[in-house]
């Protein structure tokens, strides 16, 4: 309490995951859950929903989605919320899956040195 006053809680940060791919989104709400409010959207007309419907603060917005590519999406995002930050990238699936298959190649690579 001040001066009489109750303090609200911190809000917790919010963020909107936007792929196709359910694996991807539940990658991220098991990896953010206790940190962040993590909302999800299959695609752009959903994520413009839930945008409307919500207080969003990070937008990971998938490139590749069906329908709508992402770069079209995020312009409609900006016009809706212009201050909302998003991350565009083409790699949100490709990562995941990329990082379920280190181990089984390490062995198989060879380390070189850079080539500066």
């Amino acid at each position: 309490m001040i001066g009489g006053l109750v303090e609200a809680p911190p809000r917790r940060g919010t963020l909107l995951v936007v792929d196709d791919e359910e694996g991807v989104r539940a990658s991220f709400r098991v990896l953010l859950k206790d940190e962040f409010t993590v909302l999800e959207a299959e695609d752009g007309e959903q994520a413009l929903e839930v945008l409307r419907r919500h207080e969003v603060d990070v937008v990971m917005l998938d490139q590749r989605l069906p329908g709508e590519p992402g770069i079209d999406v995020l312009s409609r995002i900006k016009a809706l919320d212009p201050l909302v930050v998003v991350v565009l990238a083409r790699w949100l699936a490709a990562t995941w899956r990329w990082r379920g298959s280190i181990g089984s190649s390490r062995r198989s690579r060879r380390r070189r040195p850079p080539s500066w």
